[in-house]
């Protein structure tokens, strides 16, 4: 099935530019904030994190006007996040190819890259 490379981080080569920044949020999530006792990590924890941290770096940039805060959001460019590498447009909201997600299948209790 396709998903995000979130469930398959571990598979990533050290060149995917995704792979750090999963990496760390993987970290930040199990052991630092400890989410995964209560909230298993899936491609919706990378989802919340990526429009988090877009709504924030937008705010940052324009403020919290709804049309300034708007605008902003829709400039993201290059966004390299967990779910993908972000370009958001006003007419594309989504911001991500299906380039960006990966062919994975269940391995024993896991997913793993599909062979």
């Amino acid at each position: 099935m396709p998903a995000t490379k979130l469930m398959v981080a571990d598979a990533l080569p050290d060149s995917d530019p995704q792979k750090k920044v999963i990496t760390e949020f993987i970290r930040l999530y199990q052991y630092v904030y400890k989410y995964d006792k209560q909230f298993p990590i899936n491609t919706h924890s990378g989802y919340a994190w990526d429009a988090i941290t877009i709504v924030a770096n937008a705010m940052k940039k324009a403020g919290t006007d709804p049309k300034a805060l708007r605008a902003a959001i829709e400039e993201t460019k290059g966004y390299v996040g967990i779910s993908g590498i972000y370009n958001l447009t006003a007419e594309d909201h989504n911001g991500l190819g299906v380039d960006l997600m990966v062919m994975v299948q269940v391995k024993g209790s896991k997913f793993g890259p599909a062979e």
